[in-house]
């Protein structure tokens, strides 16, 4: 029997907080579209020195706060994901170039939400198990076998990397309510943002 639970993806952050990570999200524009790969493999090795800075990355998924963040969610177009699914955030986990290799026939059902979704959760069925591949942060090729929550995880970010969202799963009716209505909150937050805007310069020049 396929298990069922809820996975804490999604930020309790309000838009327009100081705090609020600024990710790539649905109905802003922003989100690279389904179907289509909007990162690229990182062929040399790891360096505190890159561009992309892997403890930033866990720094904003804490902030949001999520379980689980991959580069192009924050604009960065390289292969790289980040997760932690212990309660005590303990648990930091770095994967570069990360791929499936294996995925089981056996399938598991978590009620799943995004950082790039705000607000919007469903059920999603994926493989109970996988055997994930990727470089860790010296460079070095990794292997291991991963079930339950983390396997969901590792899942559903890497289906970013590939340009997709876990609403990709749901029917079409479903996903393009959920795309309508995060549309227009984002049209109103640019809305806000460019009232306010405007006050504060008025507010200024007084």
């Amino acid at each position: 029997m396929p298990s069922s639970s809820r996975l804490a993806f999604t930020s309790s952050s309000k838009p327009g907080s100081s705090t609020t990570p600024n990710f790539r999200s649905v109905g802003s524009g922003t989100h690279c579209p389904s179907n289509h790969r909007c990162s690229v493999t990182l062929r040399s090795r790891y360096s505190p020195n890159n561009s992309l800075s892997v403890p930033r990355m866990f720094a904003s998924m804490y902030r949001a706060p999520g379980i689980g963040l991959a580069a192009t969610q924050v604009d960065v177009h390289k292969r790289v994901l980040v997760l932690d699914i212990s309660e005590d955030k303990s648990q930091l986990m770095a994967f570069i170039n990360p791929e499936i290799v294996w995925a089981s026939e056996e399938l598991s059902t978590y009620n799943e939400g995004c950082l790039s979704v705000p607000d919007y959760y469903d059920d999603v069925k994926r493989p109970a198990r996988v055997r994930v591949r990727h470089l860790d942060r010296a460079g070095s090729v990794q292997e291991f076998d991963a079930e339950g929550l983390l396997a969901t995880v590792v899942q559903h970010e890497l289906e970013h990397l590939e340009g997709g969202l876990f609403i990709d799963h749901l029917s079409r009716l479903k996903r393009e309510r959920v795309v309508k209505r995060l549309t227009k909150v984002a049209r109103y937050d640019e809305i806000a943002a460019h009232n306010r805007a405007e006050r504060e310069s008025e507010e200024a020049g007084a």
